[in-house]
């Protein structure tokens, strides 16, 4: 996914949180780390996730999602 974001823009990633390898917050941190070292525009990043919010929820808009859904 993270290559396909560095290839082209999107209007909107929808990212599940965990995700096998990394997770959906690490993945975030990363485009927005690859977005700034660029001066790219952000895009516009979602969280999607079937455990409690919360902790969860604070710890993904810290990595740079716009939102996450539970």
């Amino acid at each position: 996914a993270f290559n396909l974001v560095k290839s082209q823009h999107f209007d909107l990633i929808i990212t599940d949180l965990g995700l096998p390898g990394q997770s959906g917050d690490e993945m975030t941190a990363d485009i927005r780390a690859y977005e700034r070292d660029n001066n790219l525009k952000l895009m516009k990043i979602v969280g999607l996730t079937g455990h409690a919010l919360g902790a969860i929820t604070e710890k993904c808009m810290k990595a740079g999602m716009d939102e996450v859904y539970h």
